[in-house]
């Protein structure tokens, strides 16, 4: 779990995944809190995240989790991703930190 996707505290496998994200230059591209695991206990948690290039998250959009899906815990995820030929709007860089 890490505060960088939404969570309300991070831990120690949270940190090593930010680690690896950071290592590789990929930035994710959740947005919001939304719960991407949920269990009929009400036990949710946000487990399922879309990493992506800088290139590729400057022309992501419309992330989100699909409310209509009901047969799994994970819900669907759907995002559209853009032409990645035209010159992509300036977005701020959404860079994740290397925890130490």
């Amino acid at each position: 779990m890490s505060i960088e996707w939404g969570m309300e505290y991070s831990d120690t496998r949270g940190n090593e995944l930010l680690d690896m994200i950071a290592s590789l230059d990929l930035v994710i591209v959740n947005w919001g809190n939304t719960s991407t695991f949920r269990r009929a206990d009400a036990c949710e948690s946000i487990i399922g995240l879309t990493f992506a290039t800088q290139r590729v998250a400057r022309v992501t959009s419309d992330w989100s989790v699909s409310e209509d899906y009901k047969a799994s815990s994970h819900p669907y995820i759907s995002y559209s991703i853009n032409n990645l030929w035209e010159k992509p709007p300036i977005i701020p860089e959404r860079r994740i930190r290397k925890i130490t």
